[in-house]
């Protein structure tokens, strides 16, 4: 929670930090199948970097970008969870 706070307390808009954790997972699911599998993400630190470089990322609109991550953007449950569970 503290993590969220300092975002709040750097008035980090709510659409960047949205469009960091669809960018982040889209860029995950676009590795190569035969690439080394990632750890799953644990933390809302592993953004940050994401945040930061949508912060110096001068887009005019947001609205359509994010529409552009969401359908990009495919939500699969975590490996080893069965659909009742999710």
């Amino acid at each position: 929670m503290r993590l969220v706070h300092q975002l709040w307390e750097r008035e980090i808009p709510l659409p960047i930090v949205e469009a960091a954790l669809l960018l982040a997972s889209d860029r995950r699911a676009a590795r190569p199948p035969e690439a080394i599998p990632l750890q799953p993400i644990r933390s809302l630190h592993y953004f940050l970097p994401v945040i930061e470089e949508l912060l110096h990322t001068p887009l005019r609109h947001w609205d359509a970008y994010l529409a552009y991550l969401h359908g990009k953007v495919t939500l699969h449950p975590a490996v080893g969870q069965d659909s009742a569970t999710s």
